[in-house]
C-alpha cells in the first residue's frame, strides 16, 4: 500500500457527532479508496489530508507516479472517479471541496516511505534540538535509521534528528 496520512482533527469533523473510532474508520476507508483508484490508473497515493477551511472542510489528494511526475490529465481522471465513488458511498457527511494534485517538487515529507524516497536530495527540516529550541536546516538526507533522520549539511557537516522532535519537513528545491 502507498504511504499517506489522514490529517483528522476534532473539529473538522463535528467530533460532537463522530466518534475517534468512526473519524479513523472514514480515514481508512477514503484511503483505500484512494490506493485503489489511484493503482487503477498507473499512479501512486502520496498522501491525503481533510481539513478545515472556512466555512468547508477541504479533501486534499496527493498523487504521483513511481518516477514521479503527474499531468494534469492524471489529475482530471482520479478526481472524477474518486469524486463518483465518494457521491455513492457517501462517506463524509460535512461539506467539502476536493482538490487532487501532484506534491509538488517541494513535498511534505510525513511518513517513512516520503523519507525515503528523499535520500540523497536537499531538505528543509523544522526541528527542536535538545534545548528545546526551534531550529530549522537545509541539508542532504543521508539516510533515516530507525528514528534518526542523518543529514549533512553544505559545509559537510552531519546532523541526525530524531523523527519525534520534527515539526516539518519538506523536500527542498533551489530555487
Amino acid at each position: 500500500m502507498a504511504a499517506f496520512l489522514f490529517v483528522l482533527a476534532a473539529e473538522q469533523w463535528h467530533a460532537e457527532t463522530l466518534t475517534m473510532d468512526q473519524q479513523r474508520d472514514i480515514g481508512v476507508r477514503l484511503s483505500e479508496l484512494a490506493v485503489s483508484i489511484a493503482g487503477s490508473l498507473g499512479l501512486v497515493l502520496y498522501d491525503v489530508e481533510f481539513r478545515r477551511g472556512g466555512q468547508k472542510c477541504k479533501l486534499l489528494v496527493f498523487i504521483d507516479r513511481e518516477d514521479g511526475g503527474v499531468s494534469l490529465e492524471d489529475c482530471e481522471q482520479f478526481s472524477r472517479q474518486i469524486s463518483r465513488e465518494l457521491d455513492v458511498l457517501d462517506l463524509i457527511h460535512v461539506a467539502y471541496d476536493l482538490e487532487v494534485s501532484s506534491p509538488g517538487l517541494d513535498r511534505h515529507l510525513r511518513t517513512t516511505e516520503h523519507w525515503n524516497r528523499a535520500i540523497g536530495g536537499k531538505v528543509r527540516v523544522k526541528f527542536r534540538d535538545r534545548e528545546g529550541k526551534a531550529r530549522t536546516v537545509v541539508a542532504s538526507l543521508l539516510e533515516l535509521h530507525g528514528e534518526q533522520i542523518r543529514l549533512r549539511g553544505d559545509d559537510g557537516t552531519e546532523l541526525s534528528i530524531e523523527q519525534s522532535a520534527v515539526q516539518s519537513a519538506r523536500a527542498h528545491v533551489d530555487w
